[in-house]
């Protein structure tokens, strides 16, 4: 049989199989077929048929991809490359990781050649090739991370050549990546040219899959106003408590940090955290009545979250059951990834608190999720937002706040990995800072942002937060720091805010230590706002917190006052008893909130200001309806 009818041969069988038609939008049968050929005569027909069982979607664009190289332009390639790239080496390469093999070629295609019409990546292979080790089989696991590693030296090879020798380092060419930022800013030239950037982040587009489900949280205030409208009697009491719009998580308490200011208690009451999970998971079937109620808000903290982010043979059976489509069971529920997945099938909008170290620390873990493989997880999970901790932009200050060494270099490397992912999966994470703002730091906080905005782009916001708690009394700011804040600091802040578009820091730097006298010397003591006699608490009618033992409690600043008054039941006895039910038993406490000093001492600003619109969008429709009698 001729090599062209068995290529037509093998291509019937995979159009048949595989469908390639419904993985592509614009789908032309001759142009994919002469992609597959041009493949088929490089690496065989094997890898190609095992990348299309693996993940049909990505195998066919990879091969719609060829065809936007040109015709034969591929083959010309790996043709001038065999001696570095060895046909052997290309079909493990597409098996693994079909869709990078694709755009890494085609990054070597866009390097174009030299003056000689040799290709400028094999004459950069020849230059620095003694600084890198395992090329063959990094490029097999990270294809497009190999031929970037090579994109770092084009501007300036002897310079690269002269740093390596002097760090005596010797890396996989993926590891640069890795290295260009974790030596910032001494290889501030040591960056990936423009063009190239420009074709990755073009070929990732290409690939992108349909955004799935709800991107952004329920409206909460609208929300608890409808409830109250079903649920009031003739005395504007509640007489039942509503379905939680917001469910807060305390995963656990470990952290690989010790911040300074941390207020995540060390008291020995611990659930293990795969049965608390299990527990939540049918909490979040309850209030989202089985995933037909859409958005409710998913807070996730700890401690750090992603230290339990899952076991690799544990997932791997999670994201088989996703592929086909087989929903997940609250069984299945038993680390942070699984959580995560099992929200987002119920349509939730999924937050979490992170410090992403356990994402940027390099780790040899084969059991535990960690580093790079965390990152894809978390990004894959279809998690809505990650509140990332920076304490500075400065290495040294933010270690010596969160009393561990590196962690600066790691959370910032965890940042450029889940923007990584986000651009490979064709998935968008918001991602903010959060930043507790000390009497240590204040001044500094126009160099965060500006850090922020010029060299992590994957930043969406920065979210300034007061410090609070009696023990750390001696960070907070006194009035005359408050008084430079306002009258140097917050011009500089709302001036970036808007340069970078950054709307959620112009809100809270005008408002994070208040706006008139009462409430700037209110902060000097650590409360950043005052309760107004009368002010009722809505939120905690429509909200729910869980925190590391399982206790029930209102809403996280009440569980954080660590008063046992305040917990108002324990997730074990769920789901035998119903969130619900656990939940009424306390209507009368409730109705009869706000706690006075508690929730003065306690609550945030950004609650106050929550109560008070709903309390009067409350008080409106009241007026409306007695009119209209």
């Amino acid at each position: 049989m001729s090599l062209e009818k068995e290529i037509q041969q093998s291509w019937k069988r995979i159009e048949n199989k595989h469908h390639p038609e419904r993985h592509l939008v614009n789908y032309n049968s001759n142009k994919v077929y002469n992609s597959f050929k041009q493949l088929y005569e490089i690496i065989g027909e094997e890898p190609i048929l095992t990348s299309l069982e693996r993940n049909p979607f990505f195998a066919t664009r990879s091969l719609a991809m060829i065809g936007l190289l040109g015709k034969n332009n591929l083959k010309t390639i790996c043709d001038d490359v065999s001696e570095i790239l060895p046909k052997e080496t290309l079909a493990k390469a597409f098996k693994n990781r079909s869709r990078d093999t694709i755009i890494a070629l085609s990054l070597i295609y866009q390097l174009g050649r030299d003056q000689d019409n040799e290709l400028v990546f094999s004459s950069t292979h020849n230059k620095i090739k003694n600084n890198f080790k395992q090329w063959q089989e990094d490029f097999i696991d990270n294809p497009v991370d190999c031929i970037l590693g090579y994109s770092y030296a084009l501007e300036n090879v002897s310079k690269f050549n002269q740093f390596m020798e002097k760090e005596l380092l010797q890396l996989k060419p993926s590891e640069v990546f890795n290295l260009s930022y974790e030596k910032y800013p001494e290889l501030k030239s040591l960056h990936v040219p423009k063009e190239i950037k420009f074709v990755v982040d073009q070929a990732y587009l290409f690939y992108q899959r349909p955004k799935e489900g709800e991107n952004k949280p329920l409206n909460v205030i609208q929300n608890t106003i409808e409830q109250h409208k079903i649920i009031k009697d003739e005395n504007n009491n509640w007489q039942g408590v509503g379905d939680p719009n917001w469910l807060g998580v305390r995963l656990w308490k470990q952290c690989p940090q010790r911040c300074v200011y941390c207020d995540v208690p060390l008291d020995p009451d611990s659930l293990p955290a795969n049965i608390l999970l299990e527990k939540t998971a049918h909490v979040i079937k309850e209030i989202t009545h089985n995933g037909n109620r859409k958005s409710v808000f998913l807070g996730i903290s700890g401690g750090e979250p992603t230290l339990f982010g899952g076991r690799y043979d544990h997932l791997k059976q999670l994201s088989q059951k996703k592929h086909n489509g087989t929903p997940l069971e609250t069984k299945d529920v038993k680390d942070l990834v699984s959580l995560i997945y099992y929200a987002k099938e119920h349509n939730m909008f999924v937050a979490m608190n992170t410090t992403l170290v356990p994402v940027g620390k390099p780790t040899n873990a084969k059991i535990m999720l960690r580093g790079e493989k965390l990152a894809e997880y978390l990004v894959s999970s279809g998690i809505d937002r990650l509140n990332v901790s920076l304490e500075s932009h400065n290495p040294g200050i933010h270690d010596q706040t969160t009393r561990l060494e590196n962690s600066w270099n790691y959370t910032k490397l965890g940042i450029r990995l889940i923007e990584k992912y986000e651009k490979r999966l064709g998935r968008e994470v918001n991602i903010v800072i959060n930043h507790v703002v000390t009497n240590k730091n204040y001044q500094d906080l126009p160099k965060l942002i500006k850090f922020a905005g010029e060299y992590l782009p994957g930043i969406d916001d920065v979210n300034p937060l007061p410090i609070k708690d009696e023990e750390n009394k001696h960070l907070f700011l006194d009035r005359e720091n408050i008084n430079n804040y306002q009258d140097n600091i917050l011009p500089k802040m709302l001036e970036l805010s808007q340069q970078y578009e950054y709307p959620l820091l112009r809100v809270k730097s005008q408002q994070i230590f208040g706006n008139d006298d009462k409430e700037m010397e209110n902060a000097t003591n650590g409360i950043y706002h005052h309760w107004p006699e009368g002010l009722p608490c809505h939120t905690a009618k429509v909200s729910t917190y869980i925190d590391y033992a399982g206790r029930i409690s209102l809403c996280s600043y009440n569980a954080d006052a660590k008063l046992p008054e305040y917990f108002i039941g324990s997730v074990m006895e769920v789901p035998e008893v119903s969130l619900n039910e656990i939940r009424n038993r306390q209507i009368n406490f409730i109705n009869d909130l706000p706690c006075g000093e508690l929730c003065t001492k306690h609550c945030g600003p950004d609650l106050l200001r929550m109560n008070k619109r709903i309390e009067m969008e409350i008080l409106n429709q009241d007026r409306r309806g007695e009119k209209r009698k």
